[in-house]
């Protein structure tokens, strides 16, 4: 993952963050069928405050694999994620 994380100079009852991701990876049952072509890429953004209860987010993101045509993309659906609170 590779994530850039703003901090907004407006506060949004809490500090406020603005933040866009890039993701790359995938698994393999056999290590011999690891390949880079096999990767599958994903990007996303968020924007994230902090809260007495913990980081709250709300992020959308979107899966990618890139196909043999140099040119081609195969788009996933997007999906919409929230949460707040300490992961335990």
């Amino acid at each position: 993952s590779l994530e850039y994380r703003y901090k907004l100079p407006l506060k949004l009852v809490f500090d406020t963050y603005c933040s866009i991701r890039y993701d790359l990876g995938t698994t393999w049952i056999m290590p011999e069928s690891i390949k880079f072509s096999s990767l599958q890429h994903g990007v996303g953004t968020r924007i994230s405050w902090d809260t007495p209860l913990g980081p709250a987010a709300i992020s959308l993101g979107r899966a990618f694999v890139l196909l043999k045509d140099p040119a081609a993309i195969d788009w996933g659906q997007p999906i919409f994620y929230f949460s707040i609170g300490m992961k335990m």
